[in-house]
């Protein structure tokens, strides 16, 4: 009966990079999704996923020039993303999501 399942970000609203989307998108009307969807579980984990991505690609910048990258380039940024805890505080996210870093073993 039932079934166990765990977590691995921050639910809800009460996180600065939550608020500033709510404050700019749903602020001027544009968001696409319900505005009671918000801060779900759902909807957190694919802001960590973007945030991820973000700084996959901001990495690959950083060896490659800030252009539109290969899928090999892609790759190389998301196999060297570090995401730190000051990174976390820096983008608002701070207790939404832990430190990420990853690389080719992982």
């Amino acid at each position: 009966k039932g079934y166990y399942t765990t977590n691995f970000h921050g639910v809800g609203r009460n996180f600065p990079i939550i608020q500033e989307t709510i404050d700019k998108v749903y602020g001027a009307m544009k968001g696409n999704i319900s505005f009671t969807r918000v801060g779900t579980v759902y909807y957190n984990r694919g802001f960590v996923a973007g945030i991820v991505d973000h700084e996959a690609i901001l990495t690959a910048h950083k060896k490659f020039g800030v252009k539109v990258l290969t899928g090999e380039e892609y790759r190389w940024g998301m196999e060297n993303v570090n995401i730190t805890e000051e990174r976390i505080k820096e983008i608002g996210a701070e207790g939404l999501m832990q430190p990420v870093s990853m690389s080719c073993s992982d």
